[in-house]
C-alpha cells in the first residue's frame, strides 16, 4: 500500500508520528502498530479494516467471505450431526455385541464346569461352588 502509493517509509513514520523501523516491521508481518492505526488509516484514505485485514467492511469481497464461512458452518454441523448419529448406532451396536458374547460365554463356562464335574476323580477337593480351583493338586497318585 505504501509503495503503490509512491511514499518511503521515513515520510510515512513521519506523517503518522513513528519510527521508521515500525514501519518497516509493519510491512513485513513483525508488529503491527495498533496505536497508530487510524492515522496510518487517514493517511492512505482507507479503513483500519482494510489495512488489518485487506477487505472493506462493505465490499462484496467480505460479504462474500462471510457467506463461504456461513456455508461451511452449516455443513460442518450437519456432517457433525450425522457422525454423532452413526457414532450411537455404532456404540448400541457394540453394547449389544458385548452382551452377547457375554452370553456364550457363560453357556461355554457352564458346559465346561459340568463336564469337569463328569471327570473330576472321587474324593476330590470340590473347592468354592463346587468349581475345583486347581484339580491338578489334588488328584491321588
Amino acid at each position: 500500500m505504501r509503495a503503490r502509493s509512491g511514499l518511503t517509509q521515513k515520510e510515512v513514520a513521519s506523517a503518522v508520528g513513528i519510527r521508521e523501523r515500525a514501519v518497516y516491521e509493519w510491512e513485513n508481518a513483525v508488529r503491527i502498530p495498533l496505536k497508530v492505526l487510524p492515522e496510518i488509516a487517514e493517511l492512505f484514505q482507507t479503513s483500519a479494516a482494510y489495512i488489518l485485514h485487506g477487505v472493506e467492511p462493505a465490499s462484496e469481497e467480505l460479504a462474500s467471505l462471510r457467506k463461504d464461512v456461513a456455508d461451511l458452518r452449516v455443513f460442518i454441523s450437519t456432517d457433525l450431526a450425522a457422525y454423532r448419529a452413526q457414532l450411537d448406532e455404532l456404540h448400541a451396536a457394540l453394547v449389544e455385541l458385548a452382551e452377547g458374547v457375554g452370553q456364550v460365554l457363560a453357556v461355554v463356562v457352564k458346559e465346561v464346569l459340568r463336564r469337569e464335574e463328569g471327570t473330576r476323580p472321587s474324593g476330590g477337593n470340590p473347592g468354592v461352588d463346587g468349581v475345583d480351583p486347581a484339580p491338578h493338586l489334588t488328584e491321588r497318585v
